[in-house]
Formats: structure tokens, sequence, C-alpha cells
């Protein structure tokens, strides 16, 4: 069974290195049933990031140290800050990552991933945002609109309107609710 975000919520993973950010959204207790949150202890947080590293196509290596108490903190404050920052909340908190480049012998610009795991997904999300917001694919990814889910999903579709990562789970269970609730409005007496 795979650990990755993504695949426990069954969505297709954003393009490119996008799928990095999104994976770490989906990384949230979410969901119906609501699926735990793979930050909240070292040893299931470790284990997401070691299938994650492995996953993404890197001829890079990184150490797989445990992650610390503080590292957790860092990610989950990241996941925080892009979470609000991809919902167009008012305010974001702002959140600072290193992100070293290279010019490689084939005369390619690269970046040259941190050693720690913390620190490698830190700079891999803000330098893949970076290149998302550049690209135009940053408006893509969403967050859920089920206030009950909050899964993260890329918008594929053509006028960028998708709100549900899911619209058979998700977007039925609302388009329901709202409909029950528009029929009892109408059906209610009018007090005169």
């Amino acid at each position: 069974m795979s650990l990755l975000g993504n695949d426990r919520y069954g969505v297709l993973r954003a393009p490119h290195g996008l799928s990095v950010v999104q994976e770490l959204l989906n990384t949230a207790a979410s969901g119906n049933p609501r699926l735990p949150d793979l930050l909240d202890d070292a040893a299931a947080a470790d284990g997401w990031l070691w299938e994650l590293h492995t996953s993404v196509d890197r001829s890079d290596a990184i150490s797989m140290e445990s992650l610390t108490d503080s590292e957790l903190h860092t990610l989950r404050e990241l996941r925080t800050s892009l979470s609000a920052a991809i919902a167009t909340e008012t305010e974001v908190t702002p959140f600072l990552a290193d992100v070293r480049l290279t010019l490689n012998a084939a005369g390619w610009v690269e970046p040259v991933p941190e050693e720690r795991p913390c620190a490698w997904l830190a700079s891999t999300i803000m330098l893949e945002g970076f290149l998302a917001q550049r690209s135009g694919d940053w408006k893509r990814l969403k967050i859920c609109a089920n206030p009950d889910c909050s899964v993260s999903f890329f918008d594929r579709s053509r006028n960028r309107s998708g709100v549900w990562h899911d619209v058979h789970v998700c977007g039925n269970a609302i388009n329901l609710k709202a409909s029950r609730s528009r029929r009892r409005a109408q059906s209610a007496p009018i007090n005169s």
C-alpha cells in the first residue's frame, strides 16, 4: 500500500514537480472517511518522505535520517502556508527555504538539494511552486471545496472551474445537501 498522499486519496498527480507540492498538501488528515495526518509522528513522516523521494525522477541522493521534532514542525508550517496560499486566503504565513542552483557540465542550471530530508523537501517545494507560478499551473492546484474534505487536486478542466477533488464523492454530497435545503425552504410555510 502506498504512503503517498495523492495515492491514498485517489487523485491524479499534478504535472511535473508540482506533484511534490500536492503531495505535501495531501499528507494532511482529509477525506471521507478522514485519513490520518502523515506528519503527526516521525515514523509515518519518514516512511512518506522516503517513498516521495524515491518516486520523483531525481538522480540525487539525500541522507534519509529520521526527521526531528523540529523538522516535523517545519513541514507542518510549510504545509499550512501552502494550503493558505492555494486557497487564496488573505494572509499567508511567510516561509523561507534555501534553494541552491548550479550550472552542470552540460550547461543546464539545476537545483542542488540540501542533504537533510526536511531541507530537501522545503527547497524542492519552493522551487517547484515558483516554476508553477511562472508557467501558470499554480492556479490549477486547488483544495477541494467540500469543507469536510480539503484534499488537494490539480484542476484539469479547460476553464479552470473545478472545485471538487472528486465530483462523485464531494460534489454530489454538497450538491445534495444544497438541493435538500432549497426544497425545505420552498416547502416551509410562509408566516404572515
